[in-house]
């Protein structure tokens, strides 16, 4: 039986070299093609090619709440803040049966968007009524670890799916109409404490949520969410 000879066998070694060199330069180059992709489409969020990425990377990130964070960042940068429809279809979807850890995030997400950048569907959530439980139970269940500022959104959010519609550039005033001279630490020390009471007291009726829907949870409390 013939035997390879040695440069038989140094240049299959070669050959097999240069076929790894050739596979890590075709894998570089896609990721560079890849990455140039995904930055491109970023350039205008509402692109299907820019949904795609954004679905890509929401399957694979393990934590989501990290995630929706830097897409945040992203679309202050790119898209003026506001969320995408096709995102924010997908967002409401998974938020009325994703874990809660998803679902945690999410509801953050819209936290920061609520008032004009959140999108239209998370003020719709489709019947049955515990979609739209579901989210107001957990902003609810957030309002402590919210900045002041965020609290303000949190509470505009609720309010936004309790009443089925934007509250676009809103804000929670004194119905008396009298302004705090320091406006910020009444909030802070006062405001958030007293609007917090008050959702607390309505979210813990017993009754339907049909019927929860209807009552203004802000109402004796001397607060009501304004609107532009």
């Amino acid at each position: 039986m013939l035997k390879p000879n040695r440069n038989f066998k140094l240049g299959l070694a070669a050959s097999g070299k240069m076929m790894t060199l050739v596979a890590l330069a075709v894998v570089v180059a896609w990721a560079a093609l890849d990455a140039a992709g995904r930055e491109l489409a970023f350039l205008d969020p509402k692109t299907l090619s820019a949904y795609g990425y954004f679905r890509a990377d929401y399957a694979r990130a393990s934590d989501k709440g990290s995630f929706l964070r830097g897409y945040r960042l992203r679309l202050v940068e790119h898209g003026g803040g506001y969320t995408p429809a096709l995102v924010d279809a997908f967002l409401c979807e998974r938020l009325q049966h994703a874990p809660r850890p998803e679902a945690i995030a999410i509801a953050d997400f819209y936290v920061v968007k609520a008032a004009g950048r959140e999108g239209i569907r998370i003020m719709h959530l489709p019947a049955p009524a515990p979609a739209r439980e579901r989210i107001v139970g957990l902003v609810l269940s957030r309002i402590s670890s919210y900045e002041a500022q965020d609290a303000m959104r949190a509470f505009i959010l609720m309010e936004e799916v309790r009443g089925e519609q934007e509250l676009f550039k809103s804000n929670i005033i004194l119905r008396d109409g009298n302004t705090k001279p320091d406006w910020e630490t009444w909030w802070r020390h006062d405001g958030i404490p007293r609007a917090r009471r008050a959702f607390e007291v309505w979210w813990k009726r017993e009754e339907p949520w049909p019927q929860k829907e209807r009552r203004d949870p802000l109402s004796g409390t001397g607060l009501e969410a304004t609107s532009l």
